[in-house]
Parts: structure tokens; C-alpha cells; sequence
């Protein structure tokens, strides 16, 4: 609220409430105990004297690991709104349409927005040539479940033929994970392609993978 000069006392015990209900909030967010961190971000952001859009942020992955969806829904697309980390809060409603709510067809939409914000963010670093140039270490861990997300939604939506297009390049990127050739698998076992799917097949076995997938391929 609106203090007088005389109400100072008051000015000082809303700031410091302020920032105790700060300090808990960050601590149980840390600590993993979203549902009592959830309780004081709501707190700071609907009575405190001011925020930040970090707090939102972190309401909104609190929101999400609580299973509030629609809320942490809500919450990531106000965040795009106000452009504030917006290549990783598609990625997040992807993973959440994904995930959680079993629509890839919904998942694919934010993917590729996402998609496009880390492509921007490759050429103002790289240029234009950045395929030539850039690999897996060179861009942040969220990349990997970007662009492996974007594939398997693709083969979850009957599209394998862009799921390979997807794949190719996250091959180039992360040459090591098994889940890339996973998937390549069942894409060129879906387009006929049956010698390069057990071909993927035998790299992902290389590469740990343990799993059964029934593609013909005998192991």
C-alpha cells in the first residue's frame, strides 16, 4: 500500500516481511519443496511491494514439478508475453504438451518456436554458417531435449520423414546419445528402410541402449 511519512514503522515491517517471505520462497524452491514454495511466491507476487520476472519463472517450473499445469501453463505463456526467457518456456509448455499431457501434435507447436529462437541465437553467434561450426558443447544442456523433444514428437505424429530430417542433424550435434539413434531406427523402419534402421539400431546398442524395439532387426 501507500504510506504516510509518519507510517515508517509500517513501511519497514511490510519490507522486511518482504524479504523474509523472499529468502523462504528461494529456499524451498531449492530444497525442492515446491508446494511451500508456491505458497510464498503467490505470497511476494500478489501483496509485495514489488517483483521480479524470475519469481515468475520460478512459480511457474514450481507450478509445473506440483502437477498444477494449467497454472504453470498460464504462467510460462505470460512469461513469453513479457519476453522474458522465452526460448526456454516453450521448450517447458513442449515438455508439459509432451509429457505430461500426452499431445504432440500440441508439443510440435512449441518445439518449433523454440526451435526458431535457438537458431536465432546460433547465427547472432556463429553466423550463418553455424552448422559448419557448432556441436553439443557449445550450447546450453536444453538444446538436447529441444531438438530430440522436436524429433520423437514428429515420429509420435506420423511424420517420420521429418523426424529423420530432425535426426540428422541432432546426430551431427550429439553423436553419443543412444536416444537419437533410437529413434532414427524407427524412423527408417516407418519409411522402409529396413538395413539403416538395424544399422541405428546396432549404434544405439554400442551406445548402451538395452531395451527391446520390434523392428525386425533380430537384437
Amino acid at each position: 500500500g501507500i504510506f504516510r511519512t509518519d507510517e515508517q514503522d509500517m513501511r519497514e515491517f511490510k519490507e522486511h516481511l518482504y524479504i523474509e517471505f523472499l529468502d523462504k520462497a528461494e529456499r524451498q524452491f531449492r530444497a525442492h519443496n515446491f508446494s511451500e514454495a508456491i505458497h510464498y511466491y503467490e505470497l511476494i507476487i500478489d501483496y509485495g511491494p514489488r517483483t521480479t520476472q524470475i519469481l515468475h519463472e520460478h512459480l511457474a517450473q514450481s507450478y509445473n514439478a506440483n502437477q498444477q499445469i494449467q497454472k504453470a501453463i498460464s504462467k510460462y505463456n505470460e512469461l513469453i508475453l513479457n519476453n522474458y526467457h522465452p526460448l526456454e518456456s516453450y521448450l517447458a509448455l513442449a515438455q508439459i504438451f509432451d509429457k505430461t499431457l500426452q499431445q504432440p501434435e500440441e508439443a510440435i507447436k512449441y518445439y518449433e518456436l523454440a526451435s526458431k529462437r535457438a537458431i536465432a541465437s546460433y547465427k547472432s553467434i556463429f553466423g550463418d554458417a553455424y552448422p559448419l561450426v557448432i556441436s553439443g558443447q557449445s550450447v546450453p544442456d536444453e538444446h538436447y531435449y529441444l531438438y530430440t523433444g522436436l524429433a520423437d514428437a514428429y515420429l509420435k505424429t506420423g511424420n517420420p520423414e521429418r523426424a529423420l530430417k530432425a535426426i540428422k542433424w541432432n546426430v551431427s550435434m550429439w553423436p553419443d546419445s543412444s536416444a537419437n539413434y533410437v529413434t532414427a531406427a524407427q524412423a527408417f523402419y516407418e519409411t522402409g528402410k529396413q538395413r539403416r534402421a538395424c544399422n541405428a539400431l546396432a549404434i544405439a546398442r554400442r551406445l548402451g541402449y538395452e531395451e527391446r524395439l520390434n523392428i525386425g532387426c533380430g537384437f
